[in-house]
């Protein structure tokens, strides 16, 4: 991904447009359809305002000093792009996707050899954002490699559709169910080659960390592992799964002891013994705080 100062294919885009192209798609949704969306509770968290296709175009780009009130989020089909934002533009690929922040001044464009087509929508709401906090580290645009770039297709496809169909409630509800569907897709992505190989140890710790439930290590040994200082592995690691290392440790032991709870006759000592708890009373405090029960009371609930 290429990075430089703004390059001369911004200087003269007089005559670029930014819609208006045959086999184009676009659809902005009516002020009652975003009402409507923003009244149900099922809906008013995940709210797509504007998508639409763009086949492969020359000469196309958008220019905004101002940006918009929604984030962006656009998935380079086929061919390529650029974007530009704060005086520097960086390219953009097949596969790869942008994502900007509201009222962030941008411009992004088709590339003039290979020009790009593109799927795109504008998206607002908390949901969005908390969801986002996880994909990215701060508010500021982003180009993330999608690594299932034909389930992206699908899910804009499937949209598409429906809102062809009209904007009636189940097409509200897709609209939603297919943003929440794109952020979690995006979410097992990385920002940058060099974030991917340092996910890729993430993904390789948290497999440790399950063989290790009965004997587990400390952070600063996870850390160690991943070849990561503590502050980046818990914030990798927290940025890709939602919680903290060791908060995820105690997750997938209480997991297991519900399992030993479920499937076996081992006292409670036994259970907390195999998952590495030397104190049972320590043990059933932690359980009843994941669960809200006690190990007895979840053994007994049936």
């Amino acid at each position: 991904m290429g990075i430089a100062i703004f390059p001369a294919r911004m200087d003269n885009i007089t005559d670029h447009k930014a819609e208006g192209f045959a086999g184009q798609r676009l659809y902005r949704l009516p002020k009652m359809a975003l009402q409507r969306l923003r009244e149900r509770p099922f809906t008013k968290d995940f709210i797509v305002t504007d998508l639409g296709y763009f086949p492969t175009v020359e000469k196309h780009s958008v220019t905004r000093p101002d940006g918009v009130k929604q984030w962006i989020l656009i998935f380079v089909n086929e061919g390529k792009g650029w974007y530009a934002s704060e005086g520097r533009t960086h390219e953009l690929g097949a596969n790869e996707v942008l994502l900007l922040p509201p009222r962030r001044s941008h411009c992004y464009g088709a590339d003039a050899k290979a020009p790009w087509s593109i799927f795109w929508f504008h998206f607002e709401g908390r949901g969005p954002e908390e969801l986002l906090d996880w994909i990215i580290a701060k508010p500021e645009p982003q180009t993330i490699v999608c690594r299932s770039p034909d389930t992206l297709r699908r899910q804009f496809h499937s949209i598409l559709s429906a809102v062809e169909r009209g904007y009636h409630e189940h097409t509200l509800l897709e609209l939603s169910r297919v943003l929440i569907n794109v952020l979690t897709l995006l979410h097992r992505n990385p920002i940058s080659e060099p974030n991917d190989m340092r996910l890729e140890r993430i993904e390789a710790t948290m497999d440790q960390m399950r063989r290790d439930i009965g004997r587990p290590r400390t952070l600063r040994d996870y850390a160690s592992t991943s070849g990561l200082s503590v502050s980046q592995f818990s914030h990798l690691f927290k940025q890709h799964t939602g919680i903290s290392p060791m908060n995820y440790q105690t997750e997938i032991r209480m997991q297991r002891a519900c399992e030993f709870l479920d499937t076996t006759s081992s006292s409670i000592k036994d259970v907390a013994w195999r998952l590495g708890y030397d104190d049972p009373l320590y043990f059933s405090r932690t359980f009843k705080k994941c669960t809200g029960l006690s190990p007895s009371q979840y053994r007994d609930r049936i």
